[in-house]
C-alpha cells in the first residue's frame, strides 16, 4: 500500500519536531507538579470539610430528635415525672428525674439491617445522653395582686442533649413550658 507524499511529510515533520524538542524541560515538569499538588490539596481539604460538616449535621439532627421526643413525653405525661425538687428550689434550675425509659438513649426501632450500618448507628447513639431540668420562673411584681405570688403559673422545662464529636463536647437544648396545675399530681406547688 502506497503512502501519500503529504502523509510522509507530516510524519517526518512531527518526528523532527519531537527530536528537536527533546521532551519537557525541568521547569515545565516542576510547574506541572506544583499545580497538581495545589489542586490535590484543595480537593482533599474540601472533601474533609464536607465529611466533617455531614458528621456534625448528623449529630445535630439526632440530638434535635432526641430532645423533641423527650420534651413530647414530658409534656404529654407530666403526672409521671417527679416535680418535687422543682417546687422546693423555686426559680433555680433543678434536674428532673426522668423515667428509666428516657434516661437511656436507644437507637430508633427502624435501624439498618446491614451489620456495618447497624454498628455505626448503635455507636453513634451510645455517645448521646439526655436529661431534663425545670424551674418556676419568678413573676414581676408589676401589680398589687402579683406581689404575694411566689412564681408564675407554669414551669419552664429544658431538655439537654449532650454528645461527643471529634473529641469535643456538643450540646443541644430545647425549652418549653407546662402549666403548674398539670404537675399537681406529683408535686405540691
Amino acid at each position: 500500500m502506497a503512502v501519500s507524499k503529504t502523509h510522509r511529510d507530516r510524519e517526518r515533520t512531527g518526528k523532527a519536531f519531537l527530536a528537536a524538542r527533546g521532551g519537557f524541560s525541568l521547569v515545565e515538569l516542576l510547574t506541572a507538579l506544583v499545580i497538581m499538588g495545589i489542586a490535590t490539596t484543595i480537593f482533599i481539604d474540601l472533601y474533609t470539610a464536607s465529611v466533617t460538616l455531614a458528621e456534625t449535621n448528623r449529630g445535630q439532627r439526632v440530638a434535635t430528635s432526641l430532645a423533641e421526643e423527650c420534651m413530647a413525653y414530658i409534656l404529654s405525661r407530666p403526672g409521671e415525672i417527679d416535680w418535687t425538687a422543682v417546687s422546693e428550689s423555686g426559680p433555680k434550675l433543678t434536674r428532673v428525674r426522668l423515667p428509666a425509659s428516657l434516661e437511656r438513649v436507644e437507637p430508633p426501632a427502624a435501624i439498618p439491617t446491614n451489620e456495618r450500618s447497624l454498628n455505626r448507628v448503635q455507636n453513634q447513639y451510645a455517645s448521646f445522653a439526655q436529661d431534663a431540668w425545670a424551674r418556676i420562673p419568678t413573676r414581676e411584681a408589676d401589680s398589687v395582686e402579683a406581689e404575694g405570688e411566689v412564681g408564675a403559673e407554669y414551669l419552664e422545662v429544658v431538655v439537654f442533649v449532650r454528645w461527643q464529636q471529634d473529641g469535643r463536647d456538643r450540646f443541644f437544648s430545647l425549652t418549653s413550658a407546662i402549666p403548674r396545675n398539670k404537675t399537681q399530681g406529683s408535686e405540691s406547688t
